[in-house]
């Protein structure tokens, strides 16, 4: 209990501050101290803690200095907090504030769009991710549309590898990547748009056989989703998903073909399917069955072949009947007629009466008077003739050519002999390729050359 003073007698001299009553601290947990000077006449004298709060989780004194403690600011913002201390005999109070910054989270990207082709591929983002200016990881939240992966390193320089697939579709892809930094949960979208593909059939043309019910089938390079907008009244046509499928709903009676056209449409684009429909029987001559295109007669198999669609055997120029063997050291045929003799041409050999193997001219004038198309006829895929004035098809299997011991071209062309040397150059001929230019997914009837020593199909056509 304080004692009352006499009349003029001064009473003591108390002295109670602090250095700083008001202090900033980091984001971490830790500790900081401030001078206290707490006499009376010049001689230290205690003081309490009166109080903490807030971010403040302890304080213990000294004679001269206060300690304050606070653990770590995992918010996003500063807080505050405050110790009030007591000197004991003359219940003078200090205040002292105290705040707490938060964390100094830096979370960026050198870009957060990115367009890409419609090819698989990667790119590399690169991220910087600190906390008060130290290096901090990050991890990856999500990622969708053509992204299929995604990896991150840590460092002084973060990076973000980001990987897609190909395109399947004739719309863009868009996409995007979710980064998260730790700690702060901060994160960056990234966002990635592929570019659409041209939009193609696989096949131009669908063949069915003659009887009711026959289908055929053929797709888009696609899997978008879309509507069959018209058709003809004697086939039935499906899509889902760029699978395209056809039947007929009626026989066709007739000794010719007959042609119609479907019409697809996806994301806004219309693409058109011809259905062609071969005829309910055909005329023969030696027992090989026929059609005629200008003034020939054109078989409807290759030599060799048990039906339309099969391969048939492969041959070397002007070796006859014997069929091509996939072994080295086979010699080319030295004659130079042309066309080639009977005895040296393979159609005379095995077809027998008038049968032959075409010139190249003759190939060149039934190319200049046809519609082709790449089409796929029960399951295989070759080349398709459509004569409009006869109504007639043909259809040659991309039965491909060996050449060197190699098949090559196989699921893309017919490759077919013809009876003509090349230009005087005996080691090569003319020959025709009939199906798909796999380099720009384009219809193709092409008079090309091509080596005596290679196995290609051969077809007899007969005046």
């Amino acid at each position: 209990m304080r004692r009352r003073l006499l009349l003029g007698e001064s009473g003591p001299n108390y002295v109670f501050s602090a250095a700083t009553t008001s202090k900033t601290v980091n984001a971490k947990s830790g500790s900081t101290s401030i001078s206290i000077t707490s006499t009376k006449n010049g001689t230290n004298t205690p003081y309490v803690i009166y109080s903490y709060s807030g971010c403040v989780t302890s304080v213990t004194t000294a004679a001269t200095s206060v300690t304050i403690r606070y653990n770590e600011n995992t918010t996003s913002s500063s807080r505050s907090g405050s110790v009030v201390l007591k000197q004991a005999e003359s219940e003078k109070m200090i205040t002292i504030s105290v705040t707490q910054n938060a964390h100094s989270y830096v979370f960026s990207a050198n870009t957060t769009s990115v367009n890409v082709t419609s090819g698989a591929s990667s790119f590399t983002v690169v991220i910087k991710s600190t906390v008060d200016n130290t290096n901090i990881g990050f991890g990856v939240t999500s990622y969708d549309g053509p992204v299929t992966a995604v990896t991150v390193t840590t460092g002084s320089t973060g990076y973000a590898y980001i990987y897609y697939g190909e395109s399947t579709s004739s719309l863009q892809n868009v996409g995007t990547v979710v980064l998260t930094q730790n700690g702060s949960n901060k994160t960056i979208t990234i966002t990635v748009t592929q570019d659409a593909i041209s939009l193609y059939l696989n096949h131009s043309a669908v063949i069915l056989n003659a009887t009711n019910g026959s289908t055929g089938y053929t797709t888009f390079n696609v899997t978008d989703s879309g509507t069959v907008t018209s058709k003809p009244s004697w086939a039935n046509v499906t899509y889902s998903n760029g699978n395209i499928s056809v039947s007929a709903t009626s026989a066709n009676s007739a000794t010719t073909a007959r042609t119609g056209t479907t019409t697809i449409t996806i994301g806004g684009t219309q693409t058109t399917l011809t259905i062609i429909q071969m005829p309910n029987s055909y005329s023969s001559i030696d027992g090989h069955e026929y059609v005629t295109i200008g003034s020939l007669k054109w078989a409807i198999k290759d030599v060799g072949a048990s039906s339309i669609t099969d391969y048939g055997n492969y041959y070397q120029y002007g070796k006859g009947a014997a069929q091509y063997a996939a072994t080295s050291g086979q010699s080319d045929y030295s004659g130079t007629e042309n066309p080639l003799a009977s005895s040296a041409d393979t159609a005379t050999q095995v077809m027998g009466g008038g049968w032959r193997m075409p010139t190249m001219n003759e190939c060149n004038t039934i190319r200049n008077n046809v519609t082709t198309y790449y089409a796929s006829y029960n399951g295989v895929s070759g080349g398709a003739l459509y004569d409009q004035s006869s109504k007639n098809c043909l259809f040659f299997s991309a039965s491909g050519r060996w050449n060197a011991n190699r098949l090559i071209h196989e699921g893309k062309y017919n490759c077919l002999l013809t009876s003509t040397p090349y230009g005087g150059v005996y080691n090569y001929i003319y020959s025709c390729d009939i199906g798909r230019n796999p380099n720009n997914n384009t219809d193709v009837f092409s008079i090309t050359f091509s080596r005596r020593d290679d196995g290609q199909t051969v077809r007899g056509v007969h005046a």
